[in-house]
């Protein structure tokens, strides 16, 4: 027997199974075409659209896909593929809930400059520092980037020697090992090697950022906010 005919004779069965149930509770009828199973098809539809078009998502992606869905799907209420139109309305008014994440946005003039907590920052930083003086591989990805930084600042302060001294540092730096690693010869240095200070401020500053997205990731003009913040 195909597929088809399994699904058929299935769906049969479940909705005997519906009218056992509404006739055992006083029921008099049931109007099969109220039984529509374009909403759901059309439901999985977005939740795998919502995936980036995966055909087996985690409990993770499919739980957060779902709820990305039911909040588009409640708020815009759009039609799509060949479902007749719903007619139907919902059990609870979540229009409260819309309208409450709109007035709890936080704009770029009432931000609080003292939610950065400045002690965790501090120790941060001083880990930070340690770890660049220790060569811990942790930080070799953060050199690498103040590599690439170190190049756009050598182009805008070539004519500033304390400058250079402060953010260039030497092959053998620990933290710069990763970067050593990257070179395709030996014989002459190609690459940029930033100096502990310039990848502590790196350190920081990819710190700084973490720390502000957990707490305002949903806030608009969330570049202004952090220039705020920052200075």
């Amino acid at each position: 027997m195909p597929p088809s005919q399994k699904g058929w004779l299935t769906t049969l069965r479940a909705i005997k199974g519906v009218w056992d149930y509404l006739y055992a509770n006083g029921f008099a009828s049931l109007r099969t075409r109220a039984l529509n199973q374009d909403p759901l098809e059309n439901f999985f539809g977005a939740i795998r659209s919502g995936c980036g078009g995966a055909d087996n998502p985690t409990i993770v992606q499919f739980v957060g896909s779902m709820k990305t869905q039911i909040i588009n799907g409640l708020s815009t209420n759009k039609l799509g593929g060949n479902c007749e139109e719903d007619e139907s309305s919902l059990l609870t008014n979540l229009q409260a809930f819309l309208n409450e994440g709109a007035h709890n946005v936080t704009n770029c003039d009432n931000v609080n400059n003292s939610t950065m907590a400045t002690k965790v920052l501090i120790s941060a930083a001083e880990a930070i520092a340690t770890d660049v003086t220790n060569g811990n591989r942790n930080i070799l990805s953060v050199a690498y980037v103040g590599g690439f930084i170190m190049k756009h600042l050598l182009s805008a302060i070539q004519n500033c020697n304390d400058c250079k001294q402060i953010i260039c540092g030497n092959e053998e730096d620990p933290h710069n090992l990763f970067i050593s690693f990257k070179e395709f010869s030996t014989a002459t240095s190609h690459l940029n090697y930033p100096s502990g200070l310039l990848v502590t401020a790196v350190g920081i500053g990819v710190t700084l950022i973490e720390n502000f997205l957990n707490e305002a990731s949903c806030y608009k003009k969330i570049a202004q906010i952090f220039k705020l913040k920052k200075n």
